[in-house]
């Protein structure tokens, strides 16, 4: 009987350490998934921001490029219209004058 009771002790003993090993195992594993899934969800944040960071800069790009294609084709036309103005004011005889009035409507702008 005292073997049985032994026996008995050092299973229990056996199934506590064993119950114990799950739990932590159990622990250990969720511990694991919850740091790979906030690891890529950090990674996931990281390429977004980036995604974002570069269409911001392309359209950027954009808004840049067309800015530049206005001032020159506004820098183009006030040197056509000055151009013009010239043409026709030099073949009336009010040449001086109308150059010198075209150029003041010129350095004004187009809202001057």
């Amino acid at each position: 009987n005292f073997d049985n009771s032994v026996f008995m002790d050092n299973l229990n003993s056996i199934e506590s350490n064993r119950a114990e090993a799950m739990s932590n195992l159990a622990q250990d594993i969720t511990a694991k998934r919850d740091e790979l899934v906030n690891n890529e969800l950090a990674q996931r944040y990281t390429y977004l921001n980036f995604l974002q960071d570069l269409q911001n800069q392309t359209n950027s790009n954009i808004l840049n490029y067309i800015s530049g294609s206005q001032n020159n084709s506004s820098s183009g036309n006030s040197y056509n219209a000055n151009a013009y103005a010239a043409n026709q004011s030099s073949s009336s005889g009010f040449g001086s004058y109308a150059n010198l009035a075209s150029g003041v409507l010129s350095a004004m702008g187009p809202y001057g």
